[in-house]
């Protein structure tokens, strides 16, 4: 009787053995955040979403946060369009034959638009309807990009296609042959360097010629082509008044986006690779040799260093939130760069880098995406650039007013300047 007992005994000492491991290690590797865990380093989760694919054989291929909108392609050539603040999926469309590889997305205010590397699609922002399905005329390189009124198409080798909107038509009267897109054709910067960098009216692109092209779509179309002896080495990011550029020898390059005259550049001292990170109050660029930069957008100068960041992530008005070489979560203070905190994360987490608001966005290969956001910002800190100010005309009495009605003098019935409001204020913008 005694050896049955301990043999009973053992067993039962194996099993909680290996519960407790499997426990600890379901822990470690479950892809979800956990609320208190979020609570004890001053963030909430707002929504998990689990993006509907096949998780054995499908994967996320892009995942991209633009115009309001968050942007999912599987490899089971599925878009879907997300919610950033409830992660609810809006709608979803299949980009064109499975048999074709499909490129990353873009929206705007009004649209979406998307491609395989044989057919462009535009569609309604707000249903998933198709506005435009167009054979593509060569082959696309990487997926549209959008401005107010044009869709473009970058192709391989670095021309890129534009379709003005105005000659966008519907699917079902695409059989007519009278109604036939004829695109402009842009030059080529050679083989382009990440995406074109856009704005409503701007289009700018770079790539291995070493030269710098923009086109301002106006009444009086305006073309800039500058070349970089210094070699560029990334795209372009936009963020008026100025673009931003890296290069093979570590500088970073900012010129004016109304004459594309140099502002001023910065030494990163070694080379850069990665898109410079511009939200308005700073821009952050990543060197080779690691570590990020917080650069002055109006004098270039080095506002702080952090050494251990390898991905910007996000930022707040108080934090700015990267990714470090061991794969943790690192908390920087936005005024210092001085780490502030540090957290692992489940090793299948990978992180989108985030420049349009304060949201961290988290998704796995397997299509489980969850953001999270400081527990005070329960509304989104945006940046956008400033919009151009409205002309003025001279009033009556000679004074300028603004041209816009709406902006005409104020009444009397305004509130003083230390009245207080009912209304909670908006979020604070950096």
């Amino acid at each position: 009787m005694i050896r049955p007992i301990w043999f009973a005994l053992m067993l039962g000492s194996f099993i909680a053995i290996g519960a407790h491991k499997s426990a600890a290690a379901q822990s470690i590797n479950v892809p979800l955040i956990a609320q208190e865990r979020a609570q004890q380093i001053g963030l909430q989760r707002a929504w998990v979403t689990q993006v509907p694919l096949d998780r054995a054989r499908s994967k996320i291929t892009h995942i991209k946060l633009q115009a309001g909108l968050l942007l999912v392609v599987t490899s089971e050539h599925m878009l879907y369009v997300i919610d950033p603040e409830s992660g609810q999926i809006q709608w979803s469309f299949l980009i064109g034959d499975r048999k074709l590889m499909s490129l990353s997305p873009a929206a705007n205010a009004t649209y979406v638009a998307v491609a395989n590397t044989a057919r462009l699609f535009l569609l309604n922002r707000a249903t998933g309807d198709v506005v435009m399905d167009h054979e593509a005329t060569g082959t696309p390189e990487r997926g549209p990009v959008l401005t107010a009124q044009k869709v473009i198409l970058p192709l391989v080798n670095g021309p890129l296609q534009v379709y003005p909107r105005d000659d966008f038509v519907l699917l079902s009267e695409l059989t007519d042959p009278k109604n036939t897109l004829s695109p402009a054709y842009y030059a080529s910067a050679g083989r382009m360097f990440g995406d074109p960098a856009t704005s409503d009216d701007l289009l700018i692109w770079a790539g291995d010629q070493n030269r710098i092209s923009a086109h301002l779509f106006a009444e009086q179309p305006v073309d800039f082509n500058k070349l970089v002896p210094e070699t560029l080495s990334t795209a372009p990011s936009l963020f008026a008044p100025n673009v931003y550029l890296g290069t093979e020898l570590g500088y970073l390059i900012a010129y004016d986006v109304d004459h594309f005259n140099e502002a001023w550049r910065f030494s990163a001292g070694s080379p850069i690779h990665r898109r410079p990170i511009a939200i308005g109050s700073a821009v952050f660029v990543l060197p080779e040799e690691g570590g990020m930069f917080a650069v002055d957008p109006k004098t270039g100068e080095m506002l702080w260093f952090a050494p251990d960041p390898v991905q910007f992530v996000a930022a707040s008005p108080q934090r700015i939130y990267t990714l470090d070489s061991f794969g943790r979560l690192t908390m920087l203070n936005a005024k210092t760069g001085a780490r502030t905190n540090a957290v692992s994360l489940p090793y299948s987490l990978k992180m989108l880098t985030n420049d349009q608001s304060d949201r961290l966005v988290f998704y796995t290969d397997q299509g489980l995406i969850q953001s999270l956001h400081e527990t005070t910002l329960t509304q989104p800190v945006l940046y956008s650039p400033p919009k151009k100010q409205e002309p003025t005309k001279k009033g009556a009495g000679g004074s300028s007013k603004p041209a816009t009605a709406a902006a005409d003098a104020k009444s009397d019935k305004t509130a003083p300047a230390d009245a207080k409001s009912d209304k909670a204020p908006p979020a604070a913008k950096p």
